[in-house]
C-alpha cells in the first residue's frame, strides 16, 4: 500500500536474495517495481496511505480492555511501559517484543488468562546458552499462545420491577419468529428415517 502510494524506499530488484531480506525483512517477497508502477503522483493519495502511519496514538469508537493489562495482582510481574503486563509475545535471534494482544469490551468481564512466560529464564526450562529462542520443546510456535476467558455480563434493567412476573409458558415452535422455526439435527434424522420407510413400504407393495 505504502509503495502504491508513492513512499520512496531505498532499494531497487536487482539486490540479491540476502540483502534483499534484510532490507525488506518479511515482506522480501514483493516485487516493488511492480508496486511502484501503481504511483500516479497523486500527493493526496500518499498522504491517505501513509497518514496512520503517522499518528502517534490511534483511537478507535470501541471501549477495549487488554486481558494482559498490568492490574495490582500482577504487581510481582515485570510490566511493560505500555501499561501491559507481558514484556514479550515473539522471541527470535533479531526481534524480541509484544505482538499479540486480547482486547475485549466492556460487555464482558474477564474471568482469567493463559499463564505466559514473562522472562528469558521462564522460557529456557532446559538451561541451554540461548534456549530461551521460540520454538522449542514447549513452545512449538515462534509466538507465545495468549488468552482469556471472558464472561458476558447481565443487562442492567432499566426499571425495577414492582413484582415478579411468572414464566411464560411457551410452545416449541410458534409464528411469532421469537423462536426460530428450524428444525433440530435429531428432527430432521426422524424425518429422514420416516422417508426410507415410506420408500420401503412403497417399494415392497410393488
Amino acid at each position: 500500500m505504502c509503495l502504491r502510494g508513492g513512499v520512496k524506499i531505498k532499494y531497487n530488484d536487482s539486490l540479491d536474495d540476502v540483502l534483499k531480506k534484510d532490507i525488506m525483512g518479511a515482506f522480501d517477497f514483493i516485487v516493488t517495481a511492480d508496486e511502484c508502477k501503481h504511483w500516479n503522483g497523486n500527493k493526496n493519495r500518499e498522504l491517505a496511505v501513509i497518514e496512520w502511519l503517522r499518528e502517534e496514538k490511534l483511537s478507535n469508537p470501541f471501549r477495549l480492555c487488554s486481558a494482559y493489562h498490568t492490574k495490582i495482582s500482577d504487581a510481582k510481574t515485570t510490566s511493560s511501559s505500555s501499561g501491559e503486563s507481558l514484556p514479550f509475545s515473539n522471541v527470535t535471534k533479531e526481534f524480541v517484543g509484544l505482538l499479540d494482544y486480547v482486547f475485549y469490551d466492556d460487555a464482558f468481564q474477564q474471568t482469567g488468562r493463559l499463564d505466559v512466560p514473562t522472562s528469558f529464564k521462564a522460557l529456557n526450562t532446559s538451561e541451554l546458552p540461548a534456549g530461551h529462542l521460540l520454538p522449542s520443546n514447549i513452545w512449538p510456535s515462534d509466538h507465545l499462545v495468549v488468552g482469556a476467558r471472558l464472561r458476558l455480563k447481565k443487562a442492567k434493567p432499566t426499571k425495577k420491577p414492582t413484582s415478579i412476573p411468572e414464566p411464560l409458558s411457551h410452545p416449541p415452535r410458534c409464528a411469532c419468529g421469537c423462536v426460530p422455526n428450524i428444525l433440530s439435527l435429531f428432527e430432521m434424522a426422524e424425518l429422514r428415517k420416516k422417508a426410507r420407510d415410506a420408500a420401503k413400504a412403497v417399494a415392497s407393495n410393488t
